[in-house]
């Protein structure tokens, strides 16, 4: 039983140059677990849309739920749809997957904008430009994947995907948009691994780069804050729901470096981290 095996934590803060210029948090992450399959997405919004958190909102629960619904309803590499479930052969099958469920969530919100004002290339450039990152843990295996920036870490070794240039990472609803090729804007399978070897998994969006070898301190306790790390191995943060939110604003508020300077975490800030019961 997944729930049996795997522990699920989350949580998300404003960055403080959004606090300060009084715009919302565009980061959002979802998470689906049952008896077979754990599911998790971060998703970032471009800061230079309009209302881009509109876009992160909407893409994590889709892309969760979509990818829940293909694994559940069984995969046809021709195509077709409600076939039998069989088991996947990684990687390739997991992209088709991965492509199939990418393709279903932005169709979900291309319709969903028939009705805003505005031209298409409008209301996308807006609204709905989110990059994201995402892990399916399976009986058959663990696949960690991604379209934009962003980091991941498997069993403690983190990998951070950009920058991109002209701070321009493809953002999947301009495949829409595009004549041409849209396989960069479409999910690519960074790692897979068999899931009896996976110890822990965490997920984040670019904000938490600032974490990845952070020496911080409280302003005024002096406690350590610590790094991303420990977000998959304090039990605390499976133990409490709201603790991983709780523990990023104390790190972006109250945290000094090393020299005294204040440590801020600037960008959107999200992260997705689970772990083996021990």
């Amino acid at each position: 039983m997944m729930r049996d095996v795997f522990m699920v934590a989350g949580g998300s803060v404003a960055g403080f140059d959004h606090v300060r210029a009084g715009r919302n948090n565009q980061d959002a992450f979802a998470w689906h677990q049952d008896d077979q399959y754990t599911i998790a997405v971060v998703c970032d919004g471009c800061s230079d849309g309009t209302h881009s958190e509109v876009g992160a909102l909407l893409g994590a629960p889709q892309l969760v739920a979509a990818i829940r619904r293909l694994l559940e309803d069984g995969v046809a590499l021709d195509g077709k749809r409600g076939c039998e479930p069989t088991p996947l052969v990684m990687p390739d099958d997991v992209y088709t997957l991965l492509d199939y469920a990418l393709r279903d969530a932005l169709g979900s919100m291309r319709f969903m904008m028939a009705g805003m004002l505005g031209t298409e290339r409008e209301v996308i450039r807006n609204y709905l430009l989110f990059t994201a990152v995402g892990v399916l843990i399976a009986p058959w295996g663990t696949a960690c994947f991604s379209v934009g920036d962003g980091v991941y870490a498997v069993n403690g070794v983190a990998t951070t995907l950009g920058p991109f240039p002209n701070n321009m990472p493809p953002y999947p609803m301009y495949a829409h948009l595009t004549a041409g090729d849209t396989e960069p804007y479409m999910f690519q399978i960074r790692t897979t691994m068999p899931t009896e070897a996976l110890e822990s998994v965490c997920i984040g969006t670019d904000g938490a780069l600032a974490l990845l070898d952070a020496e911080v301190r409280h302003r005024t306790t002096g406690e350590t804050l610590g790094g991303i790390a420990q977000f998959w191995e304090d039990d605390r943060y499976f133990r409490n729901p709201d603790m991983v939110r709780r523990r990023l604003t104390i790190i972006g508020r109250d945290g000094v470096q090393a020299n005294g300077d204040p440590f801020r975490l600037h960008d959107d800030t999200t992260l997705v981290t689970i772990r083996r019961r021990r």
